[in-house]
């Protein structure tokens, strides 16, 4: 399934339906008067949000949709039926924008509904201009044409944790660990092209569901880390780096990350938990391994988990930590003015385990 996050479309509502001219002419009567009736009016576009997709893939293989239009009008003063209205479903979390950019709705809740295109009005009949000075109307009015409106969406998922790091980290590991997803695990680089989804089922620990999203590696090329901005929405970061490169890596590699962060959510308050993962492959141990990612980055030491996600190790830790609650820290006494973490020190959340 191709995950789609960005598309235009046209909407279009439906036309109304025309009036009619008519006379009524029954064998006893024959000058019985107007009797045209009026046409329907048009269908309505509705959009609807729904937790039944993830992704606008529909909307970029059907770039049009358009609503019914009403029906024309009859004689003996029958009005048309009004066309039924279009209704759309969208993935919650899908931002509306007019042709020209502007936001017009965001539909962030399950069942939110706004319509989007108004169908056009039905046309008169003759029967409807009859006045004490005009008899017998042979006019009509003509029916309103529906609105055509260009829109943009813009999809960001409505999650609760999303998994951002650089490649190679075991994040894909880590998903499918957590929850029951299947993500592609490769030993080759950006193996995950676009997010993939897992579920944590409520149980005695979680009273409601949890949704996890595995982002695309952070890429050199920051034209490749659009995916980032799905975790503006999350309740909670998870960054996972790979613990067995060398420290001056893993350092530079945190750097990098929490500078694509910040260009894609620059106000960002979710809290962000740091895991130090394949310590199964590192020399150093999960105390010493904690320390001195704390000591070199600022980050509290109560926000970093080591451990190896392909051997269930810790887990339940990380776990712990994504349903306790928030509590923020006091700010670092000593922060250097070009820290790539100036910007986050302030808003950053840990969750003590």
């Amino acid at each position: 399934m191709k995950f789609v996050d960005r598309t235009k479309i046209v909407v279009r509502g439906g036309n109304g339906g025309r009036g009619v001219v008519s006379f009524r002419g029954p064998k006893r009567n024959p000058c019985g008067g107007p009797d045209g009736g009026d046409g329907g009016n048009g269908g309505d576009v509705v959009l609807v949000a729904t937790t039944s997709l993830d992704s606008l893939e529909p909307f970029f293989y059907q770039p049009e949709w358009r609503a019914e239009a009403g029906v024309n009008g009859a004689r003996q003063m029958k009005k048309g039926r009004d066309g039924r209205a279009l209704v759309v479903e969208v993935p919650v979390g899908t931002m509306v924008r007019g042709g020209d950019g502007q936001p017009i709705v965001d539909l962030n809740q399950h069942g939110q509904r706004f319509v989007v295109a108004k169908g056009g009005r039905g046309g008169r009949g003759n029967y409807f201009f009859v006045s004490s000075t005009n008899r017998s109307p042979r006019g009509t009015r003509s029916p309103g044409p529906g609105e055509r409106i260009e829109l943009f969406f813009d999809l960001t998922l409505v999650i609760d944790v999303a998994l951002i790091g650089p490649t190679k980290g075991g994040k894909s590991t880590l998903l499918n660990r957590l929850t029951r997803a299947h993500a592609k695990v490769a030993d080759y680089p950006y193996t995950t092209d676009q997010p993939v989804l897992g579920v944590i089922p409520a149980n005695e620990n979680f009273a409601s569901a949890i949704t996890i999203a595995e982002l695309p590696s952070i890429h050199p090329s920051r034209d490749r880390n659009r995916f980032l901005h799905h975790s503006s929405r999350a309740s909670h970061i998870i960054m996972v780096l790979d613990a067995s490169r060398d420290p001056k890596q893993l350092i530079a590699d945190f750097h990098r990350c929490f500078s694509e962060l910040r260009l894609h959510q620059p106000k960002t308050e979710t809290p962000v938990l740091m895991v130090l993962n394949k310590h199964d492959c590192c020399s150093l141990t999960r105390a010493q391994c904690r320390r001195q990612f704390s000591r070199h980055t600022k980050i509290p030491a109560s926000s970093i988990f080591v451990m190896s996600g392909r051997q269930d190790t810790d887990l339940d830790d990380l776990l712990a930590a994504l349903r306790a609650p928030l509590v923020k820290p006091a700010a670092p006494e000593v922060l250097q003015e070009n820290n790539p973490l100036n910007w986050f020190e302030a808003r950053m959340q840990p969750i003590s385990p």
